[in-house]
């Protein structure tokens, strides 16, 4: 099985994404994490062999609506049919895109989505910035 694993928003040093990377790397080695480029301001020396990928031109529409078509593109490069599970860490409204993406893509894959902050309040930050 091939684990795939999305980080939207979430920059390479981040320590929760890392802490789940590095129990995800304890169960399989063919391990890809997918970044923003933009967030890639320093690469980590981790203890763990992964393959990274870094999606570009991601910058959200009106800085808040989600610009998924570099996650997009990678998903639809995967061998098809192919056994992927896909770990989606985020805190905001890309992963449910990704989510709703993916199932119609991949109708059979396993998808985990690590929501960690209350929908409510991403709706009420997002719309607040401006």
């Amino acid at each position: 099985m091939k684990r795939i694993v999305l980080v939207p928003g979430h920059a390479i040093i981040d320590n929760r994404v890392n802490r789940s990377i590095s129990q995800l790397s304890n169960l399989d080695s063919d391990l890809t994490v997918v970044y923003e480029e933009r967030f890639n301001k320093t690469k980590p020396n981790l203890p763990f062999e992964i393959n990274y990928i870094f999606i570009e031109d991601s910058e959200p529409h009106l800085g808040m609506i989600p610009n998924l078509r570099g996650f997009k593109s990678y998903i639809k490069t995967l061998t098809v049919p192919g056994d992927y599970e896909f770990y989606i860490h985020d805190s905001g409204l890309y992963g449910v895109f990704l989510v709703k993406f993916i199932n119609k893509v991949f109708p059979n894959a396993k998808v985990v989505f690590d929501y960690h902050d209350l929908i409510e309040w991403e709706l009420y930050f997002q719309l607040n910035k401006r």
